[in-house]
């Protein structure tokens, strides 16, 4: 679901490391766990955060491909999201995604992201220019379940 790197072939010690600098280097970095077995099975990110804007951009990778379809995804965005919206105070927060990755795209439209654009032939994958879709969501469009209804108590 990210587009992180996307050009590339990498190895999982790669990954791994990038995923290392990621966490220590952006304190709105999280991994995404497994709650049945405590797996790291992927991590979410707000940055280019813009304080005076209030506006971020959003990334997320499942790493795990047996993982996908499961909800996994949609339970991380919809927690980095009330974390953005919520703690953060942002009125923004945006992504791109490749265009042929309709899995992804209909995950974050069933969360409330709308697309905004298309950057036509932004991405060149495997030799071949591909769109971008960048898609976004305002707070007004979210719905909390977590941080709201915790401030309630």
């Amino acid at each position: 679901m990210s587009l992180t790197n996307a050009h590339m072939v990498s190895t999982i010690d790669w990954e791994r490391e990038k995923l290392k600098r990621i966490m220590q280097n952006n304190p709105h970095a999280f991994r995404i766990i497994d709650l049945k077995d405590s797996r790291i099975i992927g991590h979410t990110a707000l940055f280019e955060i813009e304080p005076v804007h209030r506006s971020g951009i959003l990334r997320i990778t499942i790493g795990e491909k047996k993982c996908w379809d499961s909800g996994y995804g949609t339970d991380a965005l919809r927690l980095l999201l009330d974390y953005g919206f919520n703690l953060l105070n942002l009125h923004s927060i945006a992504l791109g995604v490749i265009a042929y990755n309709m899995r992804a795209i209909k995950c974050y439209e069933k969360i409330g992201f709308r697309i905004a654009a298309t950057k036509r032939k932004s991405k060149m994958m495997m030799g071949k220019w591909h769109n971008v879709v960048m898609m976004d969501i305002l707070d007004s469009e979210f719905k909390s379940k977590c941080v709201k209804s915790l401030s309630n108590l």
